[in-house]
């Protein structure tokens, strides 16, 4: 599932934010630009950014920079 298909939730203000997050099993990081119909303000809000980064192929494991771009109007 990617971040930016969140579909069951409605789409209007939603808040951007850049994210860097390590990745399990591997020595790497991903980045990419999430768009949540919620506010980060919690651990469990970090958990919930983590599953949904995540696919089939890999996990995210824990999040190494969080930015908040804004909030986006449709």
């Amino acid at each position: 599932m990617n971040i930016t298909q969140v579909s069951e939730c409605d789409q209007s203000g939603r808040y951007v934010y850049h994210y860097c997050a390590s990745i399990s099993n591997r020595n790497d990081v991903l980045s990419g630009i999430a768009q949540l119909p919620f506010r980060i303000v919690s651990k469990e809000d970090l958990d919930m950014l983590k599953k949904y980064a995540s696919t089939d192929d890999y996990k995210v494991i824990g999040i190494l920079s969080l930015t908040y771009l804004g909030r986006e109007f449709e």
